[in-house]
């Protein structure tokens, strides 16, 4: 049986980065940069090594074990600010920016729409099979087949807009999709920006993937590329949405979440959630390479929550406004962005073992837990934290004695920007929101619940170092119901009970406690034979009206007979026991 759990959320903003482990990499070239140890051309030149030739980055920089997922975000930036670099400099990047044009063959794909471009031979090299002998490599048509289908799902299907053609670049105006080895640089694919089309925000582009999806990515084959070819594709549609600098963040979430409407099956963005669940206290517009990809699931929160065409009309908001910070946000989702936070903090309580799909994440229980950053089972319990925007930590307050009585909260934010609630888990399953007002709070009767948790929320969409205190304290007068005075087996209810029928399809067994104990249920036959086992755990006292339920089920799973049947309460606490026993009516409807 899954112990319930209670969350408080409180919004609050705070600080700043989070380090993945000893700094290597990408990580250590971001940290040097903003350290002025070096120019910013020169961070721009030691992340396209990484990406395309690590033996040129000095060692220091240098990390066998990275994995981009999707190179577009720094293609993008090179492409912000390809005036202000210097001729060398462009010299290096335009051999990595540049269109591919040594892939000597082409395929047109079924709709006309994308020319694949390939090879037969070397390390770019296409797996050779022709299925149905018309000599073009299956696995060129697959590509073909998988970027029509992109654009059928996210054109004509989700209403974004097409694409600005390239003219004859590529040698028509096909959408060009180069197909090559990339996993030197760990990376799925990306979509390089090209020049501005017309005098709006559209930039012709052109994508790149990898030539057969093996190696060491997360989503191996024609799976891979099919997720890929709905990500890149995406990414090709939002350069003619904004343009370049600034969105590379959200431009990644939301390709990440295109994948899963594409293909909702394959889940390759499981792979990536740790990199967000693991850090909630990085604001939701980190950017550094891991982030983004796990920060995806703020987009199944809005598609879940709003329906999926707030993604677009959030889009439809960047480029009508050209706006990159978090104004087209708030227009677009019909509660705003700040309250949107607040609903987003606590879905990401209630996954893993805590899932609620009916209510959150339909795939919540597939989902990593969130990190807690503090767990206090001494009390009074007190702390401090920071944070920055849009990011949220969470605290437990663990009730381990089984003590009647419950929490009295108070919150203290240093800042206006803030949020408080109380969300209450029941051993039950069923969950109960409780406001935090004037920054107090109060959970009643905390020994019906597992775990109590802080959520402290930052609604503001901007700002660092913004900082809160806390304190929980146990109060034994705030209980919900008198201690009973024995324990007692009460009778079930319905009496009798009709499995099968229509009313209720599982009938409750109350019963008392007086003091903590071990709660067994046992179901027999009026001969003795024992039909089902229900064990509870460790109980508060308290008075119990629907916790024991039974479906009328034996071990096997398979629904008992009509007649009497017998239940037998047993409690037990250190070397005292008690045990009742009382008569059930089973009516089995066939």
């Amino acid at each position: 049986m899954r112990i319930g759990c209670v969350a408080v959320v409180v919004g609050i903003v705070g600080l700043g980065s989070v380090v993945y482990g000893e700094l290597q990499g990408v990580a250590r070239i971001q940290e040097d940069l903003k350290a002025g140890r070096i120019s910013y051309e020169t961070s721009l030149l030691y992340r396209a090594y990484a990406f395309f030739e690590p033996s040129k980055l000095p060692p220091e920089y240098r990390d066998e074990a990275r994995f981009v997922k999707c190179g577009t975000s720094l293609a993008s930036e090179v492409r912000a600010y390809w005036p202000a670099l210097s001729a060398s400099a462009k010299a290096v990047l335009s051999s990595f920016y540049s269109r591919p044009d040594y892939l000597p063959e082409s395929h047109l794909s079924p709709s006309g729409r994308f020319r694949i471009h390939y090879t037969r031979s070397g390390p770019d090299g296409v797996p050779p099979e022709d299925s149905d002998g018309n000599d073009v490599p299956d696995y060129v048509e697959a590509a073909a087949a998988a970027f029509d289908s992109a654009y059928v799902l996210e054109v004509e299907q989700l209403g974004y807009r097409e694409p600005v053609r390239d003219g004859t670049d590529g040698g028509d105006e096909a959408w060009d999709v180069y197909i090559r080895d990339l996993w030197g640089g760990r990376s799925y694919g990306y979509t390089t920006p090209e020049r501005r089309a017309g005098s709006g925000y559209g930039y012709t582009s052109f994508v790149e993937v990898d030539n057969d999806f093996e190696d060491g990515f997360p989503t191996k084959g024609l799976d891979g590329l099919r997720i890929t070819a709905a990500h890149e594709f995406f990414h090709v549609i939002h350069f003619s949405y904004y343009g370049l600098g600034g969105l590379d963040w959200w431009m990644e979430i939301s390709s990440t979440w295109m994948e899963d409407v594409a293909y909702t099956e394959v889940n390759d963005y499981y792979s990536y959630l740790s990199y967000f669940f693991d850090f909630p206290g990085q604001p939701l517009n980190t950017q550094n390479n891991r982030h983004e990809y796990g920060a995806s699931i703020f987009a199944h929160y809005l598609a879940e929550r709003f329906g999926p065409d707030v993604i677009r009309q959030i889009w439809e908001q960047i480029r009508a406004s050209g706006q990159a910070d978090m104004r087209p946000f708030d227009r677009a989702i019909p509660i705003g962005i700040g309250s949107a936070m607040k609903e987003f903090a606590v879905w990401n309580y209630f996954t893993g073992s805590r899932a609620q799909p009916d209510r959150y994440y339909p795939e919540g229980a597939e989902y990593p837990e969130i990190e807690i950053e503090e767990k206090h089972t001494t009390y009074p319990a007190s702390g401090e934290g920071r944070l920055g925007h849009l990011a949220a930590h969470y605290i437990q307050f663990l009730e381990t004695q089984d003590r009647p009585g419950g929490l009295a909260l108070t919150f203290d934010p240093k800042e206006r920007t803030l949020w408080g609630t109380l969300v209450g888990l029941s051993p039950s399953n069923e969950d109960t929101m409780w406001t935090v007002a004037d920054g107090r709070g109060t959970i009643v009767g905390w020994d019906a619940f597992g775990e109590i948790a802080l959520i402290a929320v930052a609604t503001s969409p901007t700002g660092y170092g913004f900082r809160y205190t806390y304190k929980g304290t146990y109060d034994p007068g705030l209980t919900d119901e008198e201690i009973p005075e024995r324990i007692s087996l009460g009778q079930s209810y319905p009496n009798p009970f009709v499995v099968g029928g229509r009313e209720t399809d599982e009938v409750c067994i109350p019963f008392d406690l007086a003091a903590p104990g071990k709660v067994t249920f046992s179901i027999y036959t009026l001969q003795g034979a024992l039909v089902r086992c229900i064990e509870l755990g460790v109980l508060a006292p308290r008075h119990y009206g629907n916790l024991a339920r039974w479906d009328g089920k034996n071990e096997r799973g398979r629904s008992v007979g009509s007649g009497i049947y017998l239940v037998r309460l047993e409690v037990q606490n250190g070397s005292e026991s008690f045990d009742a026993v009382r008569k059930m009516a089973v009516i089995r409807e066939e």
